[in-house]
């Protein structure tokens, strides 16, 4: 499922680059739940997003209810993020997860980020991934203002003296 989203998207950033339409220097994923996911898939496999910002994401799809039963199975287990953490090393992610997030589980996001902390410290590169577990009684959600924050370092990333 990802390789093909990953293709897909490849050829879509390859038109932009052709068409001068994007700077190939300064690509950002964006996702919301499973659209983190895929937004953190997408840059542990392709090299010229250099950026990630991740809203409540899922990183481990044992943990929906709709894997319930299958958590074990290679295929799940495979897609996890942690897996994919030594691609992800010193990359720039910026993460956001309420602290009572049951739907996708604030403790896999926590592990996730921790496993690509460990990865940056085995690789001696410094650590890109700034976590965020902010207080959140309804669940799985974030504020507004989250965007607007996720925006600014974004914008911090790539315009920032020292970026490339």
């Amino acid at each position: 499922v990802m390789e093909s989203f990953v293709n897909r998207v490849r050829d879509v950033i390859d038109y932009l680059v052709q068409q001068r339409a994007t700077d190939p220097q300064r690509i950002a994923a964006c996702g919301i739940s499973r659209g983190g996911f895929a937004a953190l898939h997408l840059a542990a496999r392709e090299p010229r997003v250099a950026a990630v910002a991740a809203f409540a994401p899922v990183t481990d799809l044992a943990a929906l209810h709709e894997f319930a039963g299958a958590e074990e199975l290679p295929a799940v287990q495979a897609l996890s993020l942690s897996r994919a953490a030594a691609q992800l090393a010193g990359r720039p992610i910026w993460l956001i997860i309420g602290d009572q997030d049951h739907r996708v589980g604030t403790d896999h996001a926590i592990r996730f980020a921790r496993s690509v902390s460990r990865a940056s410290q085995e690789a001696k590169i410094p650590g890109g991934l700034e976590l965020h577990v902010i207080p959140e009684s309804a669940g799985h959600t974030v504020a507004l203002a989250a965007f607007e924050q996720a925006a600014q370092w974004i914008d911090q990333q790539f315009f920032d003296e020292g970026a490339p």
